[in-house]
């Protein structure tokens, strides 16, 4: 059994590891969430959220128990190509 704190670790380098994630920041969560994200990379939220929701959910929603998934909330925060 992981705590949530490993599902969280393991959900920020997940994403860590999509080639256009600049950084990722933990936040307040939205109502209903266990942990909010704000993440910052290239490209528009609406050619990433496939991506990013498969990243996440892989990880959060992994464990065959419904009670040791992790909710998250994300927002996107576009930044310029480097």
């Amino acid at each position: 059994m992981k705590v949530k704190g490993d599902v969280v670790k393991e959900i920020l380098e997940e994403l860590k590891s999509l080639p256009f994630v600049e950084e990722v920041y933990i936040t307040s969560p939205r109502e209903g969430a266990d942990v909010g994200l704000l993440i910052k990379g290239r490209g528009k939220a609406s050619e990433r959220i496939h991506d990013i929701n498969t990243a996440v959910n892989s990880v959060a929603t992994s464990s065959d128990n419904p009670e040791e998934w992790v909710f998250v909330s994300w927002e996107w925060e576009e930044v310029e190509g480097r």
